[in-house]
């Protein structure tokens, strides 16, 4: 399955992705109230300081995930956003080669800090984040503490 994978940036205004977006929005919302639902719109992920990329195998659309680039206390970073597989495609390694393809172009524009914010109703993603090198840390950006978020970030570069 994995030859046939290719991730590329993709419109959020498109219609396949769209959808995608709309099926990573259900799964959100039914494990979380809507106020710890922290998603980005089509247009927040075509502003200049933004990119989604998209997965695909055999044309089809399966994955995604988009960065969008911070800066705190004169610090740059980039913020995941929306790393979602759909239900067919899950357990095929796709969210850590859409995380690798996300942390390459950000490497590529010298950002080396990876924050994010996940949920605790969401093990296999805080797995996944683990296995990739992030660590847990305090809220971020506009974020605030809660019982459901977990924050964590990565260095890509020492």
């Amino acid at each position: 399955m994995q030859e046939d994978l290719v991730i590329t940036p993709v419109d959020p205004h498109r219609r396949d992705v769209a959808e995608l977006i709309a099926q990573a929005d259900a799964y959100l919302l039914e494990r979380y109230p809507p106020e710890l639902c922290f998603l980005e719109s089509p247009d927040d992920l075509t502003a200049s300081q933004a990119i989604l990329l998209g997965a695909t195998i055999d044309d089809e659309l399966v994955g995604m995930v988009a960065i969008k680039i911070q800066s705190e206390e004169s610090e740059r970073f980039g913020e995941v956003k929306r790393l979602f597989v759909t239900e067919k495609a899950r357990g095929k390694n796709l969210g850590r080669r859409l995380m690798q393809a996300l942390e390459s172009h950000l490497l590529h524009k010298g950002i080396d800090l990876v924050r994010l914010e996940t949920g605790t109703e969401q093990p296999e993603a805080v797995g996944l984040y683990k296995r990739l090198g992030y660590e847990i840390r305090g809220p971020f950006g506009k974020y605030s503490e809660n019982e459901m978020s977990i924050f964590m970030e990565r260095r890509l570069r020492n």
